[in-house]
């Protein structure tokens, strides 16, 4: 399970990248998601 804070990160993320990208589909959405928890993994 997603830690909130992290949670909250990632909506966050995904708010701003859907309002600023151009045609803003599934499937970036879904590679923000994976480079996000990846970086996340990453650290720990």
């Amino acid at each position: 399970m997603i830690k909130t804070h992290e949670r909250e990160k990632l909506i966050n993320a995904i708010v701003f990248f859907a309002k600023n990208t151009e045609h803003c589909d599934k499937i970036k959405l879904l590679y923000l998601s994976f480079r996000r928890c990846s970086r996340s993994n990453m650290k720990t």
